[in-house]
């Protein structure tokens, strides 16, 4: 594995060295996208200073008091354009996982939330029906 820094500054070398074993690596696209993940990074920065300024206007005037639903209004603007802007193609730090989120669209979609229309396909085995139970130390 090649670090990032080293095909910035070494891209020539870098090329040559990974024709010289039979790599097709495209270097060229690597270092467009390095580009473009420091140009975001760079966005999200500036967002994310600007959602804090904010914040802490919004905590200044609470404190004294006042009335800060115009900025809290604003900084929300800025907040879900920061969390909009956030890893294209990826979920967030903290996010839920994408398995969850494509549950909970499925149930807003219609899919039941139970298992109700479950079929069931084959069995094995036998069920216990003696009543008998483990202590529940046993019980996993």
């Amino acid at each position: 594995m090649l670090d990032i820094k080293r095909i910035r500054e070494n891209t020539e070398a870098v090329k040559r060295g990974l024709r010289a074993q039979g790599d097709r690596a495209d270097i060229d696209r690597i270092l467009a996208l390095d580009e473009e993940r420091r140009a975001l990074q760079t966005a999200m920065d500036a967002l994310r200073a600007e959602v804090n300024a904010e914040s802490k206007k919004i905590g200044e005037v609470k404190k004294s008091g006042g009335d800060a639903e115009a900025q809290m209004h604003m900084c929300g603007g800025s907040r879900s354009a920061w969390l909009g802007r956030s890893a294209p193609g990826r979920s967030r730090r903290g996010a839920e996982s994408a398995p969850s989120q494509r549950a909970q669209r499925a149930r807003a979609g219609g899919a039941p939330g139970d298992e109700s229309h479950n079929v069931e396909v084959r069995t094995w085995g036998h069920a216990d029906t003696s009543g008998w139970q483990a202590p529940h130390w046993e019980n996993r």
